[in-house]
């Protein structure tokens, strides 16, 4: 049989199970016969023979379902090649330039579920779903009963095709039409993952779901995308709608981009954007990979992915400082392929702004596919109240004002001193990773002992060997665990001093600020005290807002005291990395979005601070630089940026700018990835550090 016989066949098929499955549903849902008996069973004969003479069967074929199997649970596959996302975009200019790099095949971006499907010996082996990307669900049994997968095809080696299982907006809508309030669903893509996951197979085959395949690049004979969908097309397989731009890329791309928009909406198709991925099999896989995604292909989102829900609550959390910060409590709700409940709302002028009011029916996204944000209100009842009174002591808040880049913003205060959430709350940082790095002091246990007086200040942490009895008794304190907490606490006591004034809670100094400080007194803990007279403005990024609440801290005597309480029981070291470097001396960098060069954020600040520059943690006129992977996203940096006319640099830029001499960048990276070695400078802090002692007691 010749391949265009073959072809013709597999169409002869396909037509066939259509027709058939519309009898069947008229005579068994409607009770109609829209064709004698005489005349299905003719049909269905021929589809049997054309089946066995091709090799060909489609999942939802007549002859292949009587009964509907209910499974008890999915089995789990790992992924030999991990299922990743997509890098994504909202700028076609940026969507272009990716495009311009080399051939693309630009395609639907399907909204619905990712599935894998394996063949063996022209049989259908294994369906999975993409899960984590690494290991994902055994579906198997499901995929048989979608609407047009093949079970078996005339292709008798071993290969695998990756697509999206989808449910067409106009079943969609048929099927949420009928379903009771309560119980609907809020899109296509929801009620797809809920049918291809559930475990009776008679619902996912009554839900129509759709297979559609958007690599086949195992079954490419030329290295060529276009070539392995071709041949998945004529196997059988439903593909996804693509073009290949030639030229006039700039004319070309946004064009194939309407045309898919029309093709999609024409045939109810689910997408939330196009995808453009590198023709050319090879290259796109010597491009590699984030964590997260494939370079080989990019994805322009129409929009950012949101959906509606109802506000059930408004929690206000305490930060270290007494502010408090109003949170939105809301029904879930699964947003770029995570369930969603909370998203804080930063602060008393955007709640009001927002006129929230509880069960109103609001918009939630997540900025750059990371940070959960309402966007809007749709009900804006304002019928929400700015409390009066603490959540956390009782005692009194009120209602400051500040200005920033944005103008006024309205933050929610605790006025009184001595509120344990304050209390609570520089405690929680003092232990954190990045200020004492104190492993096993979790809130939970840290409120615990607040509560039962153990801990009323960031010195009592250190005393807690003098409780190991008291700890012996409680719940979960078995003595192993006492003995990691209490030597995780020694192991703390051999610290750096960018690391103590990040744990100490001076408002607006932060991770990269303490060490721009530790810099300016050349981590010498001697000098610590310099801060209170020194003129920080002169510091490329300190303003006079950090430079008054420096100076303001160490005014304070209770501060002071706990301060040099601290010092004596601590050994600072130095750190001993590369000799700082002059490149980027006088120069600010401001640092946004995930990273893919660096391990992590310290490693990349470490860099720029030991090449002479300063990190930011705000975007202001003393900016020099943005790195941002995301050059064009809609992030508030970003937007800032942009308003300042301040060059928005990737990470790859920024390595470009370091120039030949990568070795150091290099060690610089790996030390902080590995915590650092330093070498001690000074034992004890000298006593010249030691100033203003006072009796006065204060919660710190």
């Amino acid at each position: 049989m010749s391949i265009n016989d073959i072809s013709f066949n597999i169409m002869r098929i396909k037509s066939l199970v259509s027709k058939l499955n519309t009898y069947r549903n008229a005579y068994y849902n409607e009770s109609k016969s829209i064709i004698s008996d005489y005349e299905y069973d003719k049909l269905f004969d021929e589809l049997k023979d054309l089946e066995e003479g091709t090799g060909f069967v489609m999942s939802n074929s007549p002859t292949q379902n009587v009964g509907y199997p209910v499974a008890t649970g999915f089995d789990k596959v790992t992924h030999t090649i991990p299922l990743l996302s997509l890098d994504k975009t909202q700028d076609m200019n940026e969507f272009i330039k990716f495009c311009s790099k080399s051939d693309v095949v630009l395609m639907h971006k399907l909204d619905g579920l990712t599935i894998k499907l394996e063949y063996r010996g022209g049989k259908l082996y294994q369906a999975s779903t993409r899960g984590d990307g690494v290991e994902g669900d055994d579906i198997t049994e499901n995929a048989k009963y979608f609407e047009n997968i093949p079970l078996t095809v005339t292709n008798t080696e071993t290969f695998k095709v990756i697509g999206e299982a989808i449910i067409t907006k106009d079943v969609f809508e048929k099927i949420n039409k009928e379903l009771p309030d309560g119980m609907k669903y809020k899109n296509a893509r929801n009620l797809a993952s809920g049918t291809v996951k559930n475990l009776d197979t008679k619902i996912v085959r009554d839900r129509h779901i759709k297979f559609v395949c958007w690599n086949a690049n195992d079954l490419s004979t030329d290295n060529l995308m276009t070539t392995g969908l071709n041949i998945a097309h004529s196997l059988g397989f439903d593909i996804v709608d693509n073009y290949v731009p030639i030229d006039n890329l700039e004319g070309t791309v946004p064009s194939i981009v309407d045309t898919l928009k029309d093709s999609a909406k024409s045939k109810f198709i689910p997408i939330d954007g196009i995808v453009a991925v590198y023709n050319d099999i090879a290259y796109g896989a010597s491009l590699g990979k984030t964590a997260h995604h494939f370079n080989n292909g990019y994805a322009f989102k129409f929009y950012d992915e949101e959906e509606s829900t109802t506000l059930v609550d408004i929690e206000w959390s305490m930060g270290k400082t007494g502010d408090l910060t109003p949170v939105a409590i809301f029904d879930p709700v699964e947003i770029d392929g995570t369930t969603v409940t909370r998203a804080s709302l930063h602060n008393v002028s955007i709640l009001q702004g927002l006129e929230l009011g509880i069960g109103d029916n609001i918009l939630v996204y997540k900025a750059n596919q990371i940070i959960p944000q309402v966007r809007k209100n749709l009900t804006k009842s304002n019928t929400l109240e700015i409390p009066k009174v603490c959540p956390v002591c009782g005692g009194s808040t009120e209602i400051f004002e500040s200005k920033s880049n944005d103008g006024v913003v309205k933050v929610l205060r605790c006025t009184n001193p001595i509120c344990e959430g304050k209390l609570l709350g520089k405690l929680c940082h003092f232990v954190s990773k990045e200020a004492m790095n104190i492993d096993g002091l979790s809130e939970a246990t840290i409120t615990r002992f607040v509560q039962m007086g153990l801990v009323n200040n960031v010195v009592d942490i250190y005393h807690l060997n003098k409780h190991i009895n008291i700890l012996q008794t409680l719940d979960g304190f078995g003595s192993t665990s006492i003995n990691k907490l209490l030597t995780a606490v020694e192991n703390s006591k051999k610290t750096t001093i960018d690391r103590v004034l990040n744990a100490l809670s001076i408002p607006n100094i932060g991770k990269s600020e303490s060490k721009t400080l530790a810099d300016f007194i050349d981590n010498d803990v001697t000098r610590i005290f310099e801060l209170k007279e020194k003129d920080l403005t002169v510091i490329n990024g300190f303003g006079d807002k950090m430079n008054n609440a420096v100076h303001k801290w160490f005014e304070d005597d209770n501060n002071v005291q706990i301060l040099n309480k601290l010092l004596d029981i601590l050994t600072i070291e130095k750190p001993t990395l590369i000799v700082k470097g002059s490149k980027f001396a006088g120069l600010g960098f401001v640092i946004t979005g995930k990273l893919e060069k660096y391990p992590n954020r310290s490693a990349l600040e470490s860099v720029i601070l030991h090449n002479g520059g300063a990190v930011q943690s705000a975007v202001s006129t003393n900016t020099n630089y943005l790195i941002n992977n995301d050059i064009n996203s809609a992030s508030s940096k970003n937007k800032k940026a942009k308003e300042l006319n301040i060059p928005i640099i990737s990470e790859q830029d920024f390595i470009n700018m370091l120039g030949e001499d990568t070795t150091a960048t290099k060690e610089i990276s790996n030390a902080v990835t590995n915590s650092s070695t330093v070498t001690p400078t000074t034992s004890k802090k000298s006593s010249t550090a030691k100033l203003n002692k006072t009796n006065k007691k204060k919660l710190f």
